[in-house]
């Protein structure tokens, strides 16, 4: 045998050794291995051919003395002989369908990898499940989400993941339509969605999301109605006690009942309207509906602001100040620049004692263009600062219903800045006073060229 036959000889006993350690593991591989396991076959029955035309010719040729063969062996050869062409045309028949085995097994490997980095991009955690609830694989939002990050994550059971009692019961039933929520295994502060669906018949998948910013939107929309009809219904209340009274009992010539009623019903019914106006302001914000655009004079508006802080400080006697670097115009929504400037310093009469002082100031630097607005009041505990823009979140619950507060003022003030690209920020000490400071981004900024 020459030395091109001893090649193919070993290449057929590598292939055929290989080819059968794959089948003995093979029982549980996915269509891609099954694919390759057939294109290893091809190859052997190829080299098998191959090895046996090479026969053929060392035999024409006399390499081959026929004297040490068997007569099996000789009838082997004459068969191979006698049908060389039948089997060079197999030969190359299967070597056509090995190129085509191999050219698809490489497009479904492309595909795959395709779909896995479709599935690896998606904001979903995905997790694939074996029949034993064993982790096969996992996308990048999984990773994220359960903190799965090496190999010995792998073949883990989602139990051991996932260590919640509910969870449990749920992953050793059948999968199904239903989900559940359950805590986050890294942080208990979050709330994770989680539902396992059946793939084929090996694979369960598990999908699972972050519910966390869902079930605080859902606990907002709570609070917001409930503080909403409790904030409303005071002044109902109160005005409707006021038209009882007056309805069982008619006000006589010269009594001041009426009166009385009529000076406490329009200070509810303003109190109604003040709710009802900043909670259309807070839609309108919410809303990602684009507003007009304009350059707002704060100059002329704070000038305006102080006058009516002097009107609603009345017989408290605030001392109001105004700090105003002039040249500058800021761009934004008049409306709601009027409100912001507003609402923040209506709260710095309402929380500051009588002949306290009150600073608004307006300048500009580098950064952009400041707003703040000071003051001498009551001051703000350190653990209520973080609330105090959430709506119907007040300091003094007493003190702000007297003074006709609506709750909302803060919240409107935040979302303001929110849409302009601005921030807000609070600094106060209790009993000694508070400051509240706008920051408007530099390019919301205009020189006043008149």
């Amino acid at each position: 045998m020459n030395l091109l036959a001893k090649t193919i000889y070993k290449e057929v006993a590598v292939y055929f050794v290989l080819l059968i350690a794959m089948l003995l593991i093979g029982n549980a591989v996915d269509l891609t291995f099954q694919l390759l396991l057939a294109v290893m076959a091809l190859l052997a029955v190829f080299l098998f051919l191959q090895l046996m035309a090479v026969l053929s010719e060392c035999l024409l040729s006399r390499q081959v003395f026929p004297l040490y063969l068997t007569p099996s062996s000789r009838a082997l050869i004459k068969y191979i002989s006698d049908n060389k062409g039948q089997i060079i045309q197999l030969k190359n028949n299967i070597a056509h369908t090995e190129e085509e085995s191999r050219s698809t097994a490489a497009e479904l490997m492309r595909s795959q990898k395709a779909f896995r980095d479709s599935l690896s991009a998606l904001p979903d955690a995905l997790i694939a499940l074996d029949q034993n609830n064993r982790i096969e694989w996992w996308n990048d939002a999984a990773s994220t989400l359960f903190g799965l990050a090496n190999a010995l994550d792998k073949n883990k059971r989602i139990e051991v993941v996932i260590d919640d009692e509910r969870f449990r019961t749920y992953a050793s039933k059948s999968p199904s339509n239903q989900s559940i929520e359950v805590p986050s295994p890294l942080t208990k502060d979050k709330i994770i969605s989680i539902q396992i669906v059946q793939q084929g018949t090996d694979v369960r998948l598990l999908q699972a999301r972050d519910e966390t910013h869902l079930r605080q939107l859902e606990q907002v929309r709570r609070d917001f109605i409930a503080n909403t009809s409790h904030e409303l219904r005071t002044p109902l209340t109160v005005i409707h006690g006021y038209i009882e009274t007056l309805m069982d009992n008619p006000p006589t010539e010269g009594s001041q009942t009426l009166p009385n009623a009529l000076t406490a019903m329009y200070r509810q019914t303003s109190r109604i309207k003040g709710i009802v106006e900043d909670m259309l302001m807070l839609s309108r914000l919410e809303q990602d509906t684009p507003t007009t655009v304009e350059t707002v004079d704060m100059v002329r508006l704070l000038e305006t602001a102080r006058d009516e802080a002097e009107i609603l400080s009345g017989s408290q006697q605030h001392k109001l100040t105004l700090d105003i670097q002039t040249g500058f115009l800021l761009v934004g929504n008049q409306e709601q620049i009027r409100s912001l400037v507003a609402n923040l310093v209506s709260n710095a009469i309402r929380y500051t004692p009588e002949g306290g002082e009150i600073t608004l100031r307006w300048w500009i630097d580098d950064n952009g263009a400041y707003f703040t607005v000071s003051d001498t009041g009551i001051g703000i505990e350190p653990s209520q600062i973080s609330r105090i823009t959430e709506r119907f979140y007040r300091v003094d619950v007493a003190r702000s219903r007297e003074t006709g507060g609506t709750g909302l003022g803060l919240a409107i003030v935040k979302h303001v800045l929110t849409r302009i690209g601005g921030e807000l920020s609070i600094s106060s000490k209790p009993g000694v006073g508070s400051t509240f400071t706008c920051l408007f981004p530099r390019l919301a900024v205009r020189r006043d060229t008149k």
